[in-house]
């Protein structure tokens, strides 16, 4: 356990970016290369640029980035919930539109079955069976017209 934990220090502190270098040098065809190895050719002078942490962006400390982040974090989950809600808005005009399709076909097949006339029973929309007079069978026409008209195409 003790040696896991020196190890890792030990990783740490050397693995570190703060012993990073940059060489820059010119080749024999006048060419400044920047790398992160000394040139191969010993006798080509280079000079080591070290690396130094990187300043803040455009002047800003890392509190006013981290608030910025979390603005635009803010801002594209209130977008993806406003997607989600489109999206499930339109999911229920679908099924609401099939559901008002499925009224018009029942709609239909029962002014279908008080037009047979007779002396029949009609079966409503309910599923429930009635024996109408030709006064109500008129008005159930017109109730079912009406909502035809309004509603279906």
């Amino acid at each position: 356990m003790r040696l896991t934990f020196l190890l890792i220090v030990f990783l740490l502190v050397f693995c570190s970016p703060n012993y990073a270098a940059i060489y820059k040098w010119v080749n024999e065809q006048g060419f400044t290369s920047f790398t992160q190895q000394p040139p191969k050719n010993k006798s080509i002078p280079f000079k080591k640029i070290n690396v130094k942490a990187t300043p803040p962006i455009d002047g800003y400390d890392e509190e006013t980035i981290r608030a910025k982040m979390d603005a635009q974090r803010t801002k594209a989950d209130e977008l993806s919930l406003k997607k989600a809600q489109e999206v499930a808005k339109q999911k229920q005009i679908k099924a609401g539109s099939e559901e008002l399709k499925k009224h018009c076909a029942t709609a239909k097949k029962s002014l279908a079955n008080l037009n047979q006339g007779g002396n029949r029973l009609y079966k409503d929309a309910d599923g429930s069976y009635l024996r109408l007079d030709e006064e109500s069978k008129d008005q159930k026409r017109q109730e079912i017209t009406q909502f035809l008209t309004d509603n279906c195409q």
